[in-house]
C-alpha cells in the first residue's frame, strides 16, 4: 500500500481543507486526489488497489447521499469518512457506506492523521511478515 485516495462529490471549502491537510500529513504514502464528482472515471483510478485507504468527504446530507449511490465502489477499500457538519447529518447512510472510521472536519483532522499513519505502518508491517515487497 503506497497510495491514499481522496474523493468528494463536489469541490468545496471543506473538501479543500481536507486535501490540504492530507498533503501536509507525514506518512509513508502518497495522496491521490480524484477529481470531485468524477465517479471513478479518472485515470488516477488505475492506481487503486484492494485495501488501499480511501478518504471520502461529504459537506452535507446531499453529498452523503451522492456517496451512498457509489457505495459499491468502496467495498474493497479502507474507507475513512470525513463529514462537514454534525452527527445528525444522516446516520443511516453512514452504515451503508461502510466507513472504517468517521471523522468530523471541525474537530477530528488530527485524529484522521493519526489513524492514517497507523494504518500505513500496520500495513507495511503486515506486508513484511507476509514476505511481500514494499
Amino acid at each position: 500500500m503506497e497510495n491514499l485516495f481522496f474523493y468528494s462529490t463536489k469541490e468545496s471549502e471543506g473538501s479543500q481543507r481536507v486535501v490540504e491537510y492530507l498533503l501536509r500529513l507525514e506518512f509513508p504514502g502518497r495522496v491521490v486526489v480524484l477529481p470531485a464528482g468524477s465517479e471513478f472515471t479518472s485515470v488516477h483510478c488505475l492506481k487503486m488497489r484492494s485495501n488501499d485507504p480511501f478518504v471520502l468527504f461529504a459537506a452535507d446530507a446531499g453529498e452523503l447521499a451522492a456517496l451512498e449511490t457509489l457505495r459499491n465502489e468502496f467495498t474493497l477499500f479502507q474507507v475513512m469518512l470525513v463529514l462537514d457538519g454534525d452527527q445528525d447529518m444522516c446516520t443511516r447512510n453512514l452504515l451503508t457506506n461502510l466507513p472504517r472510521r468517521i471523522f468530523f472536519l471541525e474537530r477530528d483532522l488530527e485524529a484522521l492523521g493519526k489513524a492514517l499513519r497507523a494504518l500505513f505502518v500496520h500495513n507495511r508491517q503486515s506486508n513484511r511478515l507476509a514476505g511481500g515487497a514494499e
